[in-house]
């Protein structure tokens, strides 16, 4: 029997940096349901700067270290010494005496943790992956089909709380947190602030992600960002990417013509993820695949804390149902293909035809549609 107003909780989701920003819903909707609960959250070393932009709704953030998966047959079997870190944080979990854990990743590294730090209550979906579900107390609710899903993955997450009655108590989100912000940033920050006090569109590129399978060919991409730079002169184009993207990006930039280059601002690798934050709160139209700056975009403008922002999400290997954007000012492009959504890393057929047939034109005439909504 799951306790009916437990005052100390934790929420489980170690990866990744787009998955864990659409788990901020669910975080949200555990402050709803408990508003005076201590709520803590689990996660991996690489997301844990993003919870920095949901501190009003969280109380703890416990950070697993890189190490946490290779080492946890260490911990089970009980063989081989842990590391110190890995140590310190499963201590400072029991710690907090947490009565209830909700794991929103469905994994054997997440559904672990709970279990091993002593949590009575353990919830999680049933059909969780790697036989994750044995390792539950309660199982609520399961996932949906990645591939014909019936709900967006933020509704999923929120199932696990369906037996618990909703309030309205919330705090707001009314700004982005300045700390992590560094000085390297206010180079590129100022001009786009500029541009939107000048009525000048800021037009957000974010081509790369982590699976191959997402990717919009190149030679599009560069007809695309010249297209849209030529069309509105008085734009402002901002290069989106982490550090493994400057190379990436440096081969699309140099298909750029050279007299378009004073229109781009590169960001890509310069910034922390509370920073990408800021700079995407200067966006009007964020153009990208099915990745974390997307999601992003899609929470800032969800939230409130970009109003206006709008979105052209290119999507092919996943569905625009399940991870897709979800404000009302965004579109979700995926070609008509019966192979389509495969959910896989890498195409299975080796052809990337589902984003290939994505064309230029298509996305030209939907960010045409949106700026002149704008004005």
């Amino acid at each position: 029997m799951l306790p009916k107003n437990p005052k100390r909780i934790l929420l489980v989701r170690l990866s990744a940096n787009g998955d864990i920003i659409q788990g901020f819903h669910a975080l949200k909707e555990l402050r709803k349901r408990f508003p005076n609960a201590h709520i803590g959250w689990a996660v991996g070393e690489a997301g844990a700067s993003l919870l920095d932009a949901v501190e009003p709704w969280v109380d703890t953030v416990h950070v697993l270290p890189k190490s946490w998966s290779k080492e946890l047959p260490k911990i089970v079997l009980k063989w081989g010494s842990v590391s110190q870190e890995i140590t310190q944080v499963l201590d400072d979990i029991r710690r907090e005496h947490y009565e209830i854990a909700f794991d929103i990743q469905g994994l054997n590294k997440s559904a672990l943790l709970p279990l091993l730090t002593d949590i009575p209550h353990r919830v999680g979906f049933e059909n969780a992956r790697e036989q994750a579900r044995f390792l539950y107390t309660d199982t609520p609710a399961a996932l949906g089909s990645v591939t014909a899903p019936r709900h967006h993955a933020v509704d999923e997450f929120a199932e696990l709380l369906k037996n618990y009655p909703c309030s309205d108590v919330l705090p707001a989100l009314v700004y982005l947190p300045m700390k992590p912000l560094d000085a390297s940033l206010l180079p590129i920050l100022k001009p786009l602030r500029e541009a939107r006090e000048q009525g000048r569109p800021v037009l957000g590129f974010a081509p790369f992600t982590m699976w191959s399978s997402k990717h919009w060919p190149v030679h599009h991409w560069s007809d695309f960002i010249r297209q849209s730079l030529q069309k509105h002169p008085n734009a402002i184009g901002l290069c989106i990417g982490g550090p493994d993207d400057v190379i990436s990006w440096e081969r699309l930039n140099a298909t750029i013509p050279n007299g378009l280059h004073r229109q781009l601002i590169n960001a890509q690798g310069k910034t922390s993820f509370i920073g990408l934050m800021h700079l995407l709160n200067q966006v009007d139209v964020l153009i990208g695949s099915d990745s974390a700056p997307m999601h992003i975009m899609d929470w800032l403008v969800r939230e409130g804390l970009n109003p206006n922002g709008k979105s052209i999400a290119l999507m092919g290997a996943t569905h625009p149902k399940r991870t897709g954007p979800l404000h009302d000012t965004s579109i979700a492009l995926n070609a008509d293909l019966p192979c389509i959504p495969c959910h896989k890393r890498e195409c299975p057929l080796g052809s990337l035809a589902c984003m290939e047939m994505l064309t230029v034109k298509q996305v030209m005439d939907n960010l045409t549609t949106m700026l002149n909504q704008k004005l």
